[in-house]
């Protein structure tokens, strides 16, 4: 029996895209470029080649060619030495599985084993196994690795000159190889066309254009596409022929891109960046940029698979995880206006806020302090679990650890997996299965048991997403080349990472740019950094229609126009809507109250709380008119404090420069412009304030009560504990 498999060596993992081009490889355990066999057939040139050269009847014996044989034998009598060892192909394939000295004891032993294998291979898997292990010079083993070293292309592109050079090669590549004895080589080559021309092999004008090819004179090196990706197959699937889904056309023009945005960052001190495309058709990876340039220090580390900050990329998954809850519907209004919760003291990217606005806008418009109470809203635990569900593995500390800022990148995440959610919402909208990302084309495809997305929520994220601009964003609108794309930007704390990812019914784009090293830099903004390349990329990608909006799954509901919840008793002005079927349960209407003296329902105004009014109505000039000339019937509070929030805080109050007690400013709005406000600390008076409502206090550690008290005897109260 033969050995099973017949070749005991390790091989180089060779990789490539989804069409067979070759992407990349890693050399062999024992430093050499061995390919392990392919699928595919050999090329026929080469086959040609290789028997007209070789065993000329290898397809006539059982391994062994008795004609051949007795020749051998007979010239070696006559020279009194040997001059022919009438080695068949199998015998050689059996000498380069065997690797034993040589001797007549061996060749009998090649005989037998030549013979057991042509009885267990057919003569295809013969010729496969021996151009994979045949020695082509220095540390060059097989076809396809001299193929790519020798003429920088595969097996599949060769010419006939190129053929006949491989198939001498073999008989003795210690001596002559390409850059060695090339005048000895060239005539074995050119022996070889002129025979293969003799038996019609070949035709004039072949023969002739074969002759006059050039010998190659140094090495290639082999392509280096994907790098990272290589680097990680290599790594899992060692010594294997991978069959990627990568698209080499698409990566090649995402390389470039990266490339040249390498360059214009490079002067700001911004040295790497990662791309992942993916096709939302089948969730397969089309381009994997793992970072730029490969050939720096940190340039080896793959950014795709590594967890960074993410800034505030996550935030279009908490709008659509509270639709789907019911938590909020698409326009209801969200307060923005400045906050401190148990110190964290959130803040919008342009330091302004708009008192209340609808969920979408604040979505995208990316702005900081809605999405941190609408978190607190829904709950950062449970904001948790449904990032995991949609396979965000790396946000595996407890909740607490992460607090209010997880939203706004107190959590860490890769670009994979940031991809490959986008895929799945996009995979939602389409109606079809939500997939994991695949890199084989060979992989099964792998399913959520439990699908993070509704068709409804994604649908109404994707949206608004495609309505993105805010003031630090370029305005996709004013290029006219761009297709419609439903995207997001990101930035890290300390402008340490910049994020981009996009999405339109064929495809995602996901951009990281930033340092390795963690390095922040206030050019790290994603809207400036990333977003640009994440346009290019979608440049040159096949465009599509936007999605189709989806026919099922949604419920229509009635909504007031002005809060964007459920339609209360006193709202006048209502849209019919498409909601998810949990925004039944959500609140109706809240701020529409009627006014006062009036019959229910004949008259109402739209009220906000104090704090959110004040700032509302400085973009919104006839709320402010509105409040002037109406009142309400029910009982309302005028004032509330803006800082601090709530009815009980703590507080720090670290010591002045000069050692002196620190101070708190205590800030509270009130709808009346020009209201008194009266202060008292733990019962006592302290002052009063109009028209500005600031006051800042020493006060010692412990716990002390604060009362503001207007003219009309309204009051709040707050609760600090100074540490």
């Amino acid at each position: 029996m033969l050995p099973n498999p017949l070749f005991q060596v390790p091989y180089t993992t060779a990789v490539y895209d989804r069409n067979g081009q070759l992407l990349g490889a890693r050399i062999a355990a024992d430093d050499q470029w061995r390919f392990p066999p392919g699928d595919s057939a050999l090329n026929p040139k080469y086959v040609t080649a290789l028997i007209s050269y070789e065993d000329k009847r290898f397809y006539r014996h059982c391994g062994i060619d008795f004609l051949a044989l007795g020749r051998a034998i007979r010239q070696n009598i006559q020279r009194n030495r040997i001059i022919s060892g009438a080695s068949t192909i199998t015998m050689q394939t059996i000498r380069l599985a065997r690797n034993r000295p040589r001797t007549f004891w061996e060749k009998g032993v090649e005989m037998l084993w030549a013979f057991r294998m042509e009885l267990s291979y057919s003569k295809e898997e013969i010729l496969k196994l021996y151009a994979a292990h045949a020695p082509f010079g220095g540390n060059v083993v097989g076809l396809e690795a001299a193929s790519w070293r020798y003429f920088n292309h595969g097996t599949e592109e060769l010419s006939w000159a190129e053929a006949a050079l491989l198939a001498v090669l073999p008989n003795s590549p210690a001596l002559i190889r390409p850059g060695k004895n090339n005048q000895l080589l060239k005539n074995k080559r050119d022996q070889l066309l002129a025979k293969m021309k003799e038996n019609r092999y070949l035709n004039s004008e072949e023969f002739q254009l074969a002759m006059e090819e050039e010998l190659p004179t140094t090495l290639h090196a082999l392509p280096q596409m994907a790098p990272h990706l290589v680097a990680t197959l290599h790594k899992t699937h060692p010594g294997e022929q991978i069959r990627s889904s990568i698209d080499a056309d698409i990566q090649q023009q995402v390389e470039q891109a990266v490339e040249r945005w390498s360059g214009k960052l490079a002067p700001a001190r911004i040295r790497n960046m990662a791309v992942v495309v993916t096709s939302v058709r089948n969730s397969q990876v089309v381009a994997y940029c793992g970072n730029s340039p490969y050939d720096r220090l940190s340039g080896h580390v793959d950014i795709v698979r590594s967890p960074r900050s993410s800034g505030s990329i996550l935030k279009p998954f908490l709008y659509a995880a509270a639709l789907q809850e019911g938590t909020i519907l698409p326009h209801t209004l969200l307060p923005d206006v400045p906050v401190n919760l148990n110190g964290f003291s959130p803040h919008n990217f342009n330091y302004l806020y708009d008192g209340a606005v609808p969920a979408d806008q604040a979505l995208s418009r990316s702005l900081n302090v809605p999405m941190v109470l609408l978190l607190r809203q829904y709950g950062v635990s449970k904001f948790q679990q449904f990032l995991q569900s949609a396979d965000f593995t790396t946000l595996n500390r407890n909740a607490d650890d992460y607090g209010l800022s997880l939203i706004l990148g107190g959590g860490e995440v890769t670009l994979w997996e940031l991809a490959q959610a986008y895929t799945a919402m996009a995979n939602a909208i389409n109606g079809t299965p939500q997939q994991k990302l695949r890199i084989s084309a060979r992989e099964q495809p792998a399913y959520w048991k439990q699908p993070p997305f509704s068709q409804p929520a994604a649908w109404l994220t994707f949206n608004a997403l495609k309505e993105l601009n805010r003031p630090e964003e370029i305005d996709w609108k004013e290029i006219p080349s761009m297709q419609t794309i439903a995207w997001k930007t990101g930035t890290s704390f300390g402008f340490r990472d910049a994020w981009a990812v996009g999405a339109t019914p064929k495809y995602v784009v996901a951009v990281w740019v930033g340092n390795a090293t963690g390095e922040g830099n206030s050019s790290l903004i994603g809207a400036h950094t990333a977003g640009p390349l994440m346009f290019e990329v979608f440049n040159f990608l096949p465009r599509s229609r936007w999605f189709t909006q989806p026919q099922q799954g949604f419920v229509r509901a009635e909504v007031c126009r002005q809060s964007g919840h459920l339609k209360g008793r006193f709202c006048t002005e209502t849209d019919t809507m498409n909601i998810c079927p949990k925004g039944l349960f959500s609140d109706a209407c809240p701020y529409h109250q009627p006014a006062k003296g009036t019959e229910e329902g004949a008259q109402s105004v739209f009220l906000l709380p104090p704090a959110w009014g004040w700032y509302y109505q400085q973009k919104h000039p006839e709320y402010a008119a509105q409040n002037s000339s109406t009142q309400t019937a029910a009982s309302h509070n005028p004032m509330q404090f803006i800082y601090p929030t709530g009815n009980y805080a703590k507080v720090s109050l670290p010591k002045q420069m000069d050692g002196s007690p620190g101070t708190i400013t205590l800030e509270l709005v009130h709808e009346q412009d020009d209201a008194m406000v009266f202060w008292h600390v733990d019962g006592s008076y302290m002052s009063s304030t109009q028209f500005i409502h600031k006051l800042n206090l020493h006060l010692e550690p412990g716990t002390h009560r604060i009362t503001a008290i207007d003219e009309k005897e309204n009051r709040q109260n707050i609760t600090l504990i100074v540490e």
